[in-house]
């Protein structure tokens, strides 16, 4: 059997060569993959710490034009003007639009009506009826308007409960408004106002009492 020949220093030296770089490049491979990884998570924590930056920017942002927003709502009150003869005459307007929040509150557009209740008739809301508008330029905190809403129908009608001669009505609307960046918002009212005192003057106390609506008016969401 023939003996294999010896290898040269030379070759010796070569195949120690190749190998050597063969592992210089798998090494450097393997480098090259956990650079690639480690750049690739830096990335995506610098893209999700932005990202919670923003998300946490934006929270603050709408936070802030939450907390200074403005609200109102609507003050429906028992009291009766002096100078009303009857109750069988034109309903006193005793609704006022109160500010709060704060902010004023802009571009107050209220859609009202006050409309006698009988058993008859269901009441409800609808933008169809074309109920009066009044506009105001705008509310402050902390401060009021009067809400003339006028009476739609018969101002002699019957109520629906009660003893005899009490009228019965329910004064419910909208007032749409506005922030000073123009974002809209909207706030429905309604109540069951009970006249007492039936067809006498004002002499009943108190004048009126004033209870929720039903639930099914059908006045908008709260906004």
């Amino acid at each position: 059997m023939t003996q294999p020949k010896p290898k040269s220093s030379s070759e010796t030296l070569n195949e120690q060569q190749t190998v050597a770089k063969r592992e210089e490049q798998i090494q450097k491979a393997h480098n090259d993959r956990i650079a690639l990884i480690v750049t690739l998570t830096s990335t995506m924590v610098a893209i999700v710490a932005a990202f919670a930056a923003v998300w946490s920017g934006y929270e603050a942002h709408v936070t802030r034009i939450e907390d200074e927003r403005p609200f109102i709502a609507v003050d429906i009150t028992d009291s009766v003007e002096s100078s009303q003869p009857s109750i069988t005459d034109f309903f006193p307007a005793h609704a006022r639009i109160v500010g709060f929040g704060k902010t004023p509150a802009e571009n107050l557009v209220a859609t009202c009506a006050i409309v006698p209740r009988s058993r008859e008739t269901k009441i409800s809301w609808s933008p169809k009826n074309q109920y009066p508008k009044l506009t105001f330029p705008f509310v402050l905190p902390s401060r009021s308007l009067p809400l003339p809403c006028t009476i739609a129908g018969d101002p002699k009608t019957t109520g629906a409960t009660g003893a005899p001669g009490q009228f019965q009505y329910i004064e419910f609307g909208v007032v749409e408004y506005q922030d000073d960046a123009g974002r809209a918002y909207q706030t429905p009212f309604c109540q069951v106002i009970t006249l007492n005192g039936g067809g006498a003057p004002y002499k009943s106390d108190p004048p009126a009492d004033i209870d929720k609506c039903p639930p099914d008016v059908g006045l908008p969401k709260l906004r």
